[in-house]
């Protein structure tokens, strides 16, 4: 008697209990038994479908506001070595040898569609017009007094004398000479009678004579001063310097070097024909050779980079302050896409859909619940079995 009636409050109890949670769950996906909500009853069924958005919106703030809050993200991004990271992806060999792959393959496309004509253009008005702007006469006397105060540029002065010396040898060189006697025996005879007299006796030999005199007594003055112990070699370096401490406070001078330069030289280089002949050779040898950039050679350097860039602390702390800036910013940003994101992929879902998605992967613990609440039904009936049976 006694137990049969502590089974049957038991069992009665873990049935009602049983009936209880399915129904509670039940109605979380659908309506059980027919049965609609009724609020002022207290009775809510379809809970899942019926709150649909406040539940699509609880859980985008839930993501985008208390797991992924942009303090989380700072937080967990500031524990992470960002260029530690990227150096380990790039470090593998499979890696190396993709970049490089796509590396040549951008190369090489980027030379067989370039204009070579704009390149040039562009390359000539920028370079012109950054020395244009810059004082180049400084630079020069700089460089030139450098040289001749440390004796750089000894060992070019016996090359560059030769090269003179075989050009004073030339027959231009004398044809030269003898045009400046012509002019200045010209000069010297014009309007007095004497003069005219004398130059009765310089005939077009003796011109001749004299050119090749001038020309013998330079080609040897050249040869004693490719001697270095030559007083006049000397002599010429301290004119040097001096003329070139002139230079330096002569404001003026300067400028009209500077524009000499920039009109004799500089713009008179053709900048753009130069490099768009030696871009338009390497684009035809591009469009006949795919290969013309070595995958190799790409990888050797930029293993080479790399390696350069992995012994460089100073430039990794450089760039993990940079990437640290760029990600937290970006985060900021586009922070709020998150919740967007989150929102639009459930919105993908139908009711129907997200209810059985739901279902599918909390089904077990959904089932736990049901037997947890049978099981505490039957211990429930069974205990108050026992009091009212003693009471």
């Amino acid at each position: 008697m006694f137990f049969g009636g502590l089974m049957f409050s038991g069992f009665t109890a873990a049935l009602v209990a049983g009936l209880a949670d399915w129904f509670a769950v039940s109605a979380l996906f659908r309506k059980p038994l027919g049965i609609k909500s009724h609020p002022s009853l207290f009775i809510r069924t379809d809970i899942i479908s019926s709150n649909r958005k406040r539940l699509i919106d609880t859980l985008v703030s839930m993501i985008e506001k208390d797991l992924f809050s942009i303090e989380n993200l700072d937080r967990k991004v500031g524990e992470i070595r960002l260029e530690a990271k990227i150096v380990q992806v790039l470090d593998h060999d499979e890696v190396k040898h993709e970049i490089s792959k796509t590396i040549q393959t951008i190369m090489i496309d980027y030379i067989k569609h370039m204009n070579s004509t704009e390149i040039g253009e562009f390359l000539e008005y920028t370079l012109k017009e950054q020395l244009g702007n810059l004082e180049i006469t400084p630079l020069i006397i700089e460089v030139i007094d450098y040289s001749i105060k440390k004796r750089q540029g000894e060992k070019f002065i016996p090359f560059i004398i030769e090269e003179v010396i075989n050009i004073c040898k030339s027959n231009e060189i004398s044809e030269l000479i003898r045009m400046s006697l012509l002019e200045a025996k010209t000069s010297y005879m014009k309007e007095q009678t004497f003069r005219q007299w004398i130059d009765r006796f310089i005939t077009d030999s003796t011109i001749d004579k004299l050119t090749l005199k001038v020309q013998k007594r330079l080609i040897g003055f050249l040869e004693k001063i490719m001697d270095k112990e030559n007083p006049i070699r000397e002599k010429i370096r301290k004119e040097c310097l001096n003329y070139i401490d002139q230079i330096k406070g002569d404001h003026v001078l300067r400028e009209k070097m500077d524009s000499w330069i920039n009109n004799q030289i500089i713009n008179k280089i053709r900048i753009d024909t130069y490099v768009t002949e030696c871009l338009q050779q390497y684009k035809d040898k591009a469009s006949m050779n795919d290969n013309i950039i070595k995958a190799e050679k790409v990888e050797s350097i930029f293993e080479t980079l790399l390696q350069q860039y992995k012994t460089h602390s100073s430039v990794r702390d450089e760039m993990e302050s940079l990437l640290q800036i760029m990600v937290r910013r970006w985060i900021h940003v586009k922070h709020h896409a998150l919740g967007t994101l989150v929102k639009e992929g459930l919105n993908t879902y139908t009711t129907e859909d997200l209810v059985h998605s739901i279902e599918t992967k909390a089904g077990h613990d959904l089932q736990l619940i049901r037997v947890s609440g049978t099981l505490v039904g039957f211990f429930t009936g069974v205990i108050l079995y026992l009091l009212t049976f003693w009471v």
